[in-house]
């Protein structure tokens, strides 16, 4: 019990510090086989940028992390470490999501390497 008390302080102090960010993480169990983990981006832009000669679009927002693997367009990214119990089997569900059609001016900015 000690150890769950602990974690949760430490994840929600760690809410707390990129609550600042341009993005917030939340977490909530609703019962003791149900979690609950949500990602909210405050505000974001879309950027131009000229690489080499070309202009390219770059998605950003405070506190972002973007991917990096050649060939693919670079996009941000957010992502949570939750401890799970080691004695007990874990499915994974994503219930509900959200997006929003952005246009972009430019094609996404390809990593270099």
């Amino acid at each position: 019990m000690r150890k769950l008390l602990l974690s949760l302080l430490i994840f929600f102090s760690a809410t707390a510090l990129f609550a600042e960010k341009g993005y917030n993480t939340t977490y909530s169990e609703s019962s003791s086989k149900r979690a609950t983990v949500t990602f909210s981006i405050n505000d974001y832009g879309v950027e131009t940028t000229t690489l080499e000669g070309n202009l390219f679009s770059k998605i950003t927002f405070d506190g972002s992390v973007a991917t990096k693997e050649r060939g693919f367009a670079e996009l941000p990214f957010l992502s949570s470490t939750i401890q799970l119990p080691a004695d007990k089997n874990v499915d994974i569900n994503v219930i509900a999501s959200e997006y929003q059609d952005i246009t972009l001016t430019a094609p996404l900015v390809l990593p270099e390497e």
